[in-house]
């Protein structure tokens, strides 16, 4: 398998990438998400420490509209410790030239999208990459969605300190569907035109960062090495 640097020095070489031939139109793939759902949640209180202290934050409940005709969709985080608020949302493009989904999350406490996580789903997994710092210094995130049934599924997102030879588990997220209320599927369609608004503000501003605009590209070794692509 090639190293990572050599894989970014491959995805350099690409001026104009294109999908691969044979490559599945992935614009539904976050179908199985849309509705209501309470959040079991798992959380390293220190990631990248050699801690094993766990938390397990309770009051939260996940909340998702598809927008764009599905080419998009929204997620917000509600909790409802000490009273009902909305913690973030999660906005999920699909880019149909690279077959790749961008995820972006922005904070009710910061307004501001962070960069995304990029990647697609195959065989009922869907991993996503990112590059970031975590105190100070460059990690690797993957968020991966995996055991997807039409009443539950389960993300685990993890950091990589060795550009991803080994990953840690921080965040595990167990989902179990709930029943449809229209007052929340009133919020979400205040919180998606807020959202898209917000994340059109934020490409006009950032419109020379790389990281908005390049596609995620397989490289040989599979899929572990196309997150190297995500270096901005």
């Amino acid at each position: 398998m090639p190293t990572f640097a050599s894989a970014l020095l491959v995805l350099s070489l690409l001026a104009n990438p294109s999908p691969a031939a044979g490559v599945r139109d992935g614009q539904r793939d976050f179908d199985f998400e849309l509705g209501r759902w309470a959040i079991q949640i798992k959380r390293l209180v220190h990631p990248l420490s050699g801690s094993t202290e766990w938390k397990s934050p309770e009051g939260y409940t996940h909340l998702v509209r598809k927008v764009w005709d599905g080419q998009a969709s929204l997620a917000e985080l509600e909790n409802d410790r000490p009273s009902t608020h909305f913690d973030g949302l999660m906005l999920r493009m699909y880019d149909p030239a690279s077959h790749e989904w961008r995820i972006y999350w922005g904070s009710s406490k910061t307004g501001v999208l962070d960069a995304p996580l990029v990647g697609h789903f195959e065989n009922g997994r869907g991993e996503f990459f990112q590059h970031d710092t975590y105190e100070g210094k460059p990690i690797l995130v993957r968020l991966v969605y995996l055991d997807i049934t039409p009443t539950s599924f389960r993300t685990e997102s993890s950091y990589s300190a060795d550009d991803g030879k080994t990953w840690e588990p921080n965040l595990v997220q167990s989902f179990t569907r709930l029943r449809e209320q229209s007052s929340a599927r009133d919020r979400r369609g205040e919180a998606a035109d807020a959202l898209l608004q917000l994340l059109l503000r934020e490409r006009r501003e950032a419109k020379s960062h790389e990281w908005l605009r390049a596609p995620v590209q397989r490289v040989a070794g599979g899929s572990d090495d196309y997150r190297a692509a995500l270096a901005r």
